[in-house]
């Protein structure tokens, strides 16, 4: 990685580069350290959402439960893990899936769980298409779909 960081630095020219952001990879942090050798004027730095979104799971990880922090905010697991529920359930469904779409021009969207912040991107997304989710649960359309297939699931979901 500082190979690849460094023969763009060299390409772009050394004194236009002030700074070199990456995630907080150990091997990124490696290659940071190295760049910062290379270039006393060259500052590393990690990205600020990646390492949000690393104390964050770390925070909210159901290892942690002894912790205050999670004391305090467990909730904030229990409402993600919903989310990922409904989520989940809506997606896999396609009737489903085109009866929300009868109330939302809005998709749920299917984030990589890879991409930083994927759970808060989520949950953003619910909220804007909160009032079609609730239109989706109470439309008659909802319950003929799961008459003999997933009814305890779709029960959890409404």
């Amino acid at each position: 990685i500082a190979e690849k960081l460094i023969a763009v630095i060299e390409e772009v020219g050394p004194e236009n580069v002030v700074q070199v952001i990456t995630d907080n990879d150990p091997v990124c942090r490696a290659a940071g350290l190295l760049i910062e050798e290379k270039y006393d004027h060259i500052q590393w730095m990690p990205c600020i959402a990646h390492t949000l979104s690393l104390a964050l799971k770390d925070v909210f990880s159901p290892n942690n439960t002894g912790d205050v922090a999670f004391k305090d905010s467990h909730w904030i697991s229990e409402v993600v893990e919903d989310a990922i529920m409904i989520k989940n359930f809506i997606i896999n469904h396609t009737m489903i899936s085109s009866i929300l779409s009868e109330f939302s021009k809005l998709k749920i969207l299917a984030i990589s769980n890879t991409r930083f912040a994927s759970d808060l991107v989520m949950l953003k997304r619910f909220r804007l298409i909160k009032q079609s989710l609730i239109m989706l649960v109470i439309s008659d359309k909802w319950w003929p779909v799961y008459c003999n297939d997933n009814m305890e699931q779709a029960q959890l979901v409404k």
